[in-house]
Protein backbone atom coordinates (compact mmCIF):
# COMPACT_ATOMS: atom_id res chain seq x y z
CA UNK A 1 0.00 0.00 0.00
CA UNK A 2 1.84 3.31 -1.11
CA UNK A 3 -0.39 5.48 0.71
CA UNK A 4 -0.19 4.09 4.18
CA UNK A 5 1.51 7.14 5.62
CA UNK A 6 -2.33 9.08 4.47
CA UNK A 7 -3.76 5.98 5.98
CA UNK A 8 -2.27 5.82 9.62
CA UNK A 9 -2.60 9.65 9.58
CA UNK A 10 -6.09 10.30 8.69
CA UNK A 11 -6.94 7.78 11.30
CA UNK A 12 -5.35 9.13 14.02
CA UNK A 13 -7.13 12.48 13.02
CA UNK A 14 -10.39 10.61 12.99
CA UNK A 15 -9.53 9.03 16.16
CA UNK A 16 -8.38 12.21 17.91
CA UNK A 17 -12.02 14.14 16.52
CA UNK A 18 -13.97 11.04 17.71
CA UNK A 19 -12.13 11.41 20.90
CA UNK A 20 -12.90 15.54 21.39
CA UNK A 21 -16.16 15.19 20.37
CA UNK A 22 -16.81 13.15 22.84
CA UNK A 23 -15.43 14.96 25.73
CA UNK A 24 -16.83 18.44 24.39
CA UNK A 25 -18.48 20.14 27.09
CA UNK A 26 -20.75 22.80 24.36
CA UNK A 27 -23.13 21.48 21.89
CA UNK A 28 -21.35 23.70 18.83
CA UNK A 29 -17.94 22.12 19.71
CA UNK A 30 -19.33 18.64 19.43
CA UNK A 31 -21.17 19.05 16.34
CA UNK A 32 -18.25 20.37 14.79
CA UNK A 33 -15.60 17.39 15.93
CA UNK A 34 -18.52 15.16 14.86
CA UNK A 35 -18.97 17.07 11.08
CA UNK A 36 -14.49 16.55 10.99
CA UNK A 37 -14.77 12.72 12.23
CA UNK A 38 -17.16 12.01 9.64
CA UNK A 39 -14.80 13.36 6.88
CA UNK A 40 -11.74 12.12 8.06
CA UNK A 41 -12.94 8.58 8.23
CA UNK A 42 -14.44 8.91 4.90
CA UNK A 43 -11.21 10.65 3.88
CA UNK A 44 -9.21 7.89 5.70
CA UNK A 45 -11.62 4.97 3.91
CA UNK A 46 -11.24 6.91 0.41
CA UNK A 47 -6.98 6.89 0.97
CA UNK A 48 -7.25 3.15 1.31
CA UNK A 49 -9.12 2.29 -1.52
CA UNK A 50 -6.87 4.10 -4.18
CA UNK A 51 -5.10 2.17 -6.48
CA UNK A 52 -1.38 2.00 -6.27
CA UNK A 53 0.07 4.36 -8.67
CA UNK A 54 1.57 3.53 -12.27
CA UNK A 55 5.47 4.34 -12.73
CA UNK A 56 5.19 6.67 -15.48
CA UNK A 57 6.75 6.28 -18.99
CA UNK A 58 10.03 7.91 -18.89
CA UNK A 59 11.08 9.78 -22.23
CA UNK A 60 14.62 10.84 -22.34
CA UNK A 61 13.14 13.49 -24.76
CA UNK A 62 13.35 17.04 -22.91
CA UNK A 63 10.55 19.12 -23.72
CA UNK A 64 12.11 22.58 -24.57
CA UNK A 65 9.35 24.22 -26.65
CA UNK A 66 7.71 26.31 -23.34
CA UNK A 67 10.85 26.92 -22.55
CA UNK A 68 11.63 28.27 -25.81
CA UNK A 69 8.30 30.39 -26.37
CA UNK A 70 8.87 32.05 -22.32
CA UNK A 71 12.70 33.18 -24.24
CA UNK A 72 11.09 34.52 -27.13
CA UNK A 73 8.80 36.34 -24.92
CA UNK A 74 11.20 37.43 -22.10
CA UNK A 75 13.49 39.29 -25.12
CA UNK A 76 10.51 40.91 -26.85
CA UNK A 77 9.12 42.31 -23.81
CA UNK A 78 12.97 43.63 -23.69
CA UNK A 79 12.83 44.99 -26.20
CA UNK A 80 9.60 46.73 -25.97
CA UNK A 81 10.44 48.22 -22.65
CA UNK A 82 13.82 49.57 -23.66
CA UNK A 83 11.59 51.38 -26.69
CA UNK A 84 9.49 53.30 -24.43
CA UNK A 85 12.09 54.19 -22.42
CA UNK A 86 13.76 55.40 -25.49
CA UNK A 87 11.16 57.31 -26.99
CA UNK A 88 10.36 58.85 -23.55
CA UNK A 89 14.12 60.11 -23.55
CA UNK A 90 13.50 61.82 -26.94
CA UNK A 91 9.96 63.41 -26.12
CA UNK A 92 11.64 64.91 -22.62
CA UNK A 93 14.62 65.88 -24.56
CA UNK A 94 12.35 68.04 -27.20
CA UNK A 95 10.63 69.40 -24.64
CA UNK A 96 12.54 70.05 -21.92
CA UNK A 97 16.10 70.15 -23.53
CA UNK A 98 17.48 67.36 -21.02
CA UNK A 99 16.57 63.74 -20.37
CA UNK A 100 14.58 63.44 -17.03
CA UNK A 101 14.36 60.25 -14.50
CA UNK A 102 11.31 58.41 -15.11
CA UNK A 103 9.55 59.94 -11.90
CA UNK A 104 9.96 63.21 -12.53
CA UNK A 105 7.04 65.92 -14.43
CA UNK A 106 7.35 66.98 -17.68
CA UNK A 107 8.42 70.51 -16.02
CA UNK A 108 11.05 73.31 -15.98
CA UNK A 109 14.12 72.88 -13.62
CA UNK A 110 12.32 75.21 -11.21
CA UNK A 111 9.47 73.00 -10.50
CA UNK A 112 11.05 70.04 -11.04
CA UNK A 113 13.05 69.83 -7.68
CA UNK A 114 10.84 71.01 -4.91
CA UNK A 115 13.83 71.12 -2.23
CA UNK A 116 15.39 73.90 -4.44
CA UNK A 117 14.22 77.72 -3.77
CA UNK A 118 12.53 79.46 -6.77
Amino acid sequence: MRYIGWVIGLGAGTLCAVMLAGLAVDDAFRIHMGILSVVLGLATIVAMRLPQPVAAESSAEYMDGPIRIGSILTVFWGIVGFLVGVERGWIQRAGGGRLARAHEPYEDDRTCHPMRSR
